[in-house]
């Protein structure tokens, strides 16, 4: 499949500032990315608790989606700088699409309101989430090893997942051996639950998708609708039907892409490898 590039960009946001909201840590990939392809400058605050509006943990339940938790921080982050342009992210964990593994899905959302647009980057891959009860300090450190700790924080609490007794961020041995035994004391079934700790600045595996999420929100950033040049014009989808080189039937591969812009009317159709023939591998015809 041919690579399909953006149109050329005025760069409108070069040498912008921005504000981020964030108490984990995501100013660590975010800021160098627009430095190094914006040279634009990310303002950061962390006057605001983010964990208010939901957390991993379950303690605190997430107020809408996850785009409008992103668009949340990125507002109050606005507002605490007096900027006029705002980023900030949301994750979500869950299966994969196949449901074999746990997933991440990252957002990290532009709010523009000079120009009244918002800009939504996006990023998924295998996560580093995982969670059980254990009863034995063995258990404990099988579990923990699996778990890529102390690379990877943990969470450990009493009995099950909702108990409110909760420690989060242990990333040392020591820290994890007593709030084991801690819980242990605790509990009324003689288990502890464990689990990953999913917070940005606890857990690598899922920064690095922040990082793609923000490389991707730049890339949406510098491509211009060809109608109107504002930023923001990409994808939306992509249309199936690729003729199969054996029976000319419509297959599962994509054939073109739905490109619209952020803020109106205007779309086109992009064909991905104009002449190309599907395989028959993914044609229902050839293979039902």
């Amino acid at each position: 499949m041919s690579v399909t590039t953006t149109t050329p960009s005025l760069d409108i946001y070069r040498g912008g500032r921005f504000s981020l909201l964030t108490q984990h840590g995501k100013e660590s990939v975010v800021t160098p990315l627009f430095r190094e392809m914006l040279d634009a400058t990310v303002e950061l605050t962390t006057g605001f608790d983010t964990d208010t509006l939901g957390t991993f943990t379950r303690d605190v339940a997430r107020l809408g989606n996850q785009l409008e938790a992103a668009r949340t921080k990125a507002n109050k982050g606005m507002e605490l700088l007096g900027l006029p342009c705002g980023i900030a992210s949301e994750g979500s964990f869950g299966p994969d699409p196949f449901g074999l593994f746990a997933w991440n899905v990252e957002l990290m959302i532009l709010v523009d309101r000079p120009r009244g647009i918002e800009i939504v980057g996006l990023a998924q891959g295998p996560a580093q989430d995982h969670h059980g009860r254990v009863s034995t300090l063995e258990a404990l450190e099988s579990f923990a090893r699996g778990a890529r700790f102390p690379d990877h924080g943990l969470v450990v609490r009493p009995d099950d997942d909702r108990d409110p007794r909760v420690r989060k961020g242990l990333t040392d041995w020591p820290a994890l051996h007593e709030a084991f035994e801690q819980a242990l004391a605790q509990s009324q079934n003689a288990t502890v639950f464990i689990e990953s700790d999913l917070r940005a600045h606890m857990n690598p595996t899922r920064m690095a998708v922040i990082r793609q999420a923000a490389e991707n929100l730049i890339q949406r950033m510098r491509s211009e609708c060809p109608s109107c040049s504002l930023p923001g014009y990409w994808r939306v989808e992509r249309i199936l039907g690729l003729p199969c080189r054996d029976c000319g039937s419509p297959t599962n591969e994509a054939r073109a892409e739905r490109w619209r812009c952020v803020a109106g009317d205007h779309q086109e159709v992009r064909e991905l490898s104009p002449g190309a023939l599907g395989d028959p591998v993914r044609c229902n015809d050839c293979n039902p």
